[in-house]
């Protein structure tokens, strides 16, 4: 590793001298190196005591850089910290890989589930829901997913038939439907004739201040104050919306997977690996499992919903009670189910996909007991 270290001075030296075409001496080389290599340390420190699982363990002492990728949480409720190392560290520190890449097994990923059971459970074995009658799963097997999830959008979001400003001041249609959007934008154009200026200040929006936005924002809704839109043009913008949140949902949900790996001692498990990309994985999912992470990503956005983590594992993994408890433990249920909160819809809302879940889980168990019971009928259905 010195010999290395070495090496590496020598090649920044020769480099330099090359582009300044002068000497420097071996004081300066060292100095510029230090400079360059001035970097905020930490260590990990693990909990103490028998509840440390076998990776935060392995972790516990290891040194980390401040650009190196981010290693804790390690697992859901993981309770490693991150210490400054204050005192000088050498150039020729130890670094070491990602620990996404040597995260808890599933067992230790689900080692936590009584706790969520006793917790959140209850919730949804006898939970209702806020919506009588907007279940997805019947919807998703008469209409499709599009058309189900239109409604279902429509329900939760709103179908505004004219323009209006959501709450940060964006010129909104329909189901949600942000007008200065590009892919929006496009297909709104489409819809009826409108004069020029008006489509340039929608494509101008996003240059704009939050207050310059604004101003212009009630503009544009004074200018479309008697326009109405029908309901096969709100259609129209939601296939658009629909297919970007899908692509985005797509390639956040597709990042991560579940691989078996054969321990030393012979046994096998599985183990997360958030690097690798499984590029079928969003194909394999249930359509009523789809419906939910969209359902998520029209509040989140398609990127946001890799903030779910543990829901993610969980939904990749098939189980599904996980999941669903995994939604109540979020903090868009917890922080909102009280009922004078200002966002109690959003808590509803997570519930009732967290119920859905639930319900997916118990038809996959009971066709386990019926295969598990008569493997061949099983297989002919």
């Amino acid at each position: 590793m010195y010999e290395l270290w070495r090496l590496t001075k020598s090649v920044i030296a020769v480099k330099h001298c090359q582009k300044y075409g002068g000497y420097m001496d071996q004081k300066k080389i060292i100095g510029m190196l230090e400079q360059a290599g001035r970097h905020r340390y930490f260590k990990v420190v693990a909990e103490k005591g028998g509840n440390c699982c076998d990776a935060c363990r392995a972790l516990d002492g290891k040194t980390r850089r401040d650009d190196d990728e981010p290693v804790l949480p390690v697992h859901p409720h993981c309770r490693c910290r991150m210490v400054e190392i204050k005192e000088r560290v050498p150039l020729t520190i130890a670094r070491f890989q990602p620990q996404e890449k040597h995260i808890a097994d599933l067992t230790d990923f689900n080692r936590d589930r009584e706790k969520l059971e006793k917790e959140f459970g209850k919730d949804i074995d006898e939970g209702k829901f806020s919506a009588p009658g907007r279940e997805l799963a019947p919807d998703i097997a008469g209409r499709g997913l599009t058309a189900a999830l239109n409604k279902h959008l429509s329900y939760r979001e709103g179908r505004k038939e004219k323009v209006y400003r959501d709450g940060k001041s964006w010129p909104t249609l329909g189901v949600g439907a942000n007008l200065a959007e590009e892919h929006i934008l496009a297909t709104f154009k489409t819809l009826k004739k409108f004069p020029k200026e008006v489509i340039e200040d929608l494509q101008g929006l996003k240059k704009l201040s939050d207050s310059e936005r604004e101003k212009k924002a009630k503009d544009i809704e004074k200018q479309f104050a008697n326009i109405t839109f029908s309901n096969q043009e709100i259609d129209k913008l939601f296939e658009a919306s629909f297919q970007v949140a899908e692509k985005d949902v797509k390639e956040a949900f597709n990042k991560g997977v579940w691989e078996e790996r054969r321990l030393k001692s012979g046994e096998t498990v599985k183990v997360w690996n958030g690097q690798k990309v499984d590029s079928k994985a969003w194909e394999k999912q249930p359509e009523l499992v789809r419906a939910v992470c969209l359902d998520l990503s029209f509040n989140t956005g398609g990127p946001g919903l890799r903030k779910y983590k543990s829901f993610l594992r969980a939904v990749k993994a098939e189980d599904y009670r996980r999941a669903a408890l995994e939604l109540l433990n979020s903090k868009d249920y917890t922080e909102n189910i009280k009922p004078k909160a200002a966002n109690r819809g959003l808590a509803l809302r997570r519930r009732d996909a967290a119920i859905e879940l639930s319900k997916l889980a118990e038809k996959q168990e009971e066709k386990r007991k019926r295969h598990s019971a008569n493997p061949v009928e099983m297989g002919k259905n």
